[in-house]
């Protein structure tokens, strides 16, 4: 019988930890995370400097330069000072799907209802086109640029400069794993043959 019973609390400690690893629920979640964090206190890993830096677009930026989104003649010359400083590469996480809204073709649309848009159409059509100097700093150096995809149709296919490949047989069900959408959001034309 006390071998019975010696047998019965491992077994149901085993039991316990299949039915929790079943149900693997917020609260056992929960518990992973702050044994995670416990540990982490204890003893953390040590800081290593890593070659990777975020620009952040902050509120202190916003005060700084203006409200969102920015201009896109800025947004060269923040890209050109990347550049000229000696990144690696200038990834944008920012979709730019759209002309610069202070852009001469925008402003012209804008105005056209103006009665002295005749004037105006002069005088706009001097002034530098922000998207063609973003194109410019995007060719100036290792640049990538982003798409979204979509699940409702429509858009355009983002340009491929990079071939994709595949290891494996065509047949191993790789498919079933990758996210499958309808439609995709790419960058202006003008960016994406500009960047690397």
């Amino acid at each position: 019988m006390r071998r019975h019973f010696d047998l019965l609390i491992p077994i149901l400690v085993l039991v316990g930890a299949l039915v929790l690893r079943i149900h693997d629920g917020s609260v056992l979640s929960e518990l992973r995370n702050r044994v995670f964090d416990t540990y982490q206190r204890l003893q953390p890993r040590p800081y290593l400097q890593q070659p990777v830096r975020i620009l952040d677009i902050d509120e202190e930026s916003l005060r700084r330069l203006g409200q969102w989104p920015w201009p896109r003649d800025l947004m060269a010359r923040i890209v050109n000072r990347l550049i000229d400083a000696g990144a690696a590469a200038v990834v944008l996480d920012i979709l730019q799907q759209e002309p610069d809204r202070t852009g001469p073709q925008s402003l012209m649309k804008q105005w056209q209802n103006r009665s002295d848009f005749g004037a105006l159409r002069d005088a706009v059509a001097k002034l530098p086109d922000p998207d063609a100097e973003f194109a410019a700093a995007l060719a100036h150096g290792p640049t990538v640029v982003v798409f979204s995809l979509n699940q409702s149709p429509g858009g355009r296919a983002p340009l491929c400069k990079t071939p994709f490949s595949s290891l494996g047989a065509a047949d191993d069900n790789a498919g079933d794993y990758l996210t499958k959408t309808n439609g995709a959001t790419a960058a202006l034309p003008a960016f994406e043959q500009a960047a690397a």
